[in-house]
């Protein structure tokens, strides 16, 4: 495990630490290091994240200690990491960028998956992350809808029966064992990021959706057939953007094919109508064909696209 600095082909890779520091957060910032105030803004937003900034690793020039290649891992719930990465120029630097980035995926402790999602502009970055080792297992759409629509609709029709006998309750009134039970039924056969199946436990995708935005129990709906979980609906709001998002939304062979996901997704929609957020967000893997006509059909829009990528570390302690 490095411990501060490992030497190899080309440039030395360190922690950036103490006077490195801010170099190599200007060098993973880019063009936006050139606002003035922009490093000093990370630095303010770091640490009012809880950010450990001693996860930055570089890169730095054996002459000038200029900082070449970044890498930021931030550990998240759930035993996983999101990486953040700079920028390379040319296939050296993105060779260069790998070494940086096994540095910093090395040295973590107790996280069984890093994950990273690019731009689509970010070509350089995304190689140099296959040079070390990760995979792309998705594109993933972000999507947007206002809370009502623009008829002052719910987007659906509001008061429509459940399209098959279900019963809901609230994660407050169930045990966590049932979520995990029903997240995993959800997950056979998924269209949505089926290479993320089986990558770490289930308990640890629960406390990673836990995490996102401000977590409510009355919010999240589990969903039962014949008394077994088989589905499961998370919204968590994220009042600082004024947004609720849909973490999750997933449902068991049993209840495919019978209109339960849109009935699912109305029933959200209509959950939020009330709430002072203006809109509902999520994310959808492109090919996942059927939810994103469904989406679209309940006045979804499109106004991201990320390269979905990832790195299983040390698996054997999942």
């Amino acid at each position: 495990m490095p411990m501060g600095h490992a030497e190899g082909a080309g440039a030395p890779i360190a922690r950036a630490l103490g006077p490195r520091q801010r170099p190599a957060i200007e060098r993973m910032l880019g063009d936006q290091a050139k606002t003035p105030g922009a490093v000093d803004r990370f630095l303010m937003a770091a640490e009012a994240h809880g950010i450990d900034l001693r996860n930055l690793w570089a890169s730095f020039d054996p002459q000038s200690g200029a900082a070449r290649q970044t890498c930021l891992a931030v550990v998240g719930a759930g035993r996983s990491a999101m990486i953040f990465v700079s920028t390379p120029s040319d296939p050296p630097g993105e060779i260069e960028l790998a070494r940086v980035v096994n540095a910093a995926c090395e040295a973590l402790d107790d996280v069984v998956i890093a994950q990273a999602l690019l731009e689509p502009s970010e070509a350089s970055a995304a190689s140099g992350l296959k040079a070390a080792g990760w995979s792309t297992i998705a594109e993933l759409a972000y999507l947007r809808r206002p809370r009502r629509g623009s008829d002052g609709k719910l987007g659906g029709g509001e008061g429509h029966d459940a399209p098959v006998p279900v019963d809901l309750r609230t994660a407050g009134e169930v045990d966590k064992a049932d979520i995990v039970q029903a997240l995993e039924d959800s997950y056979i056969g998924t269209l949505d990021c089926p290479e993320l199946c089986g990558l770490r436990r289930t308990s640890d995708v629960i406390e990673s959706h836990r995490a996102t935005g401000h977590y409510d129990p009355e919010m999240w709906t589990v969903v039962y057939l014949g008394g077994e979980p088989c589905g499961a609906v998370l919204l968590n709001p994220t009042p600082e953007q004024a947004s609720v998002e849909l973490v999750y939304i997933g449902i068991g062979p049993r209840l495919r094919g019978r209109g339960m996901g849109a009935w699912l997704l109305r029933r959200a929609i209509g959950q939020i109508a009330s709430r002072s957020e203006r809109e509902l967000t999520c994310a959808v893997d492109l090919r996942n064909e059927p939810a994103m006509a469904m989406y679209k059909s309940f006045g979804f829009q499109r106004f991201a696209l990320r390269n979905a990528m990832v790195l299983p570390l040390a698996p054997e302690r999942s």
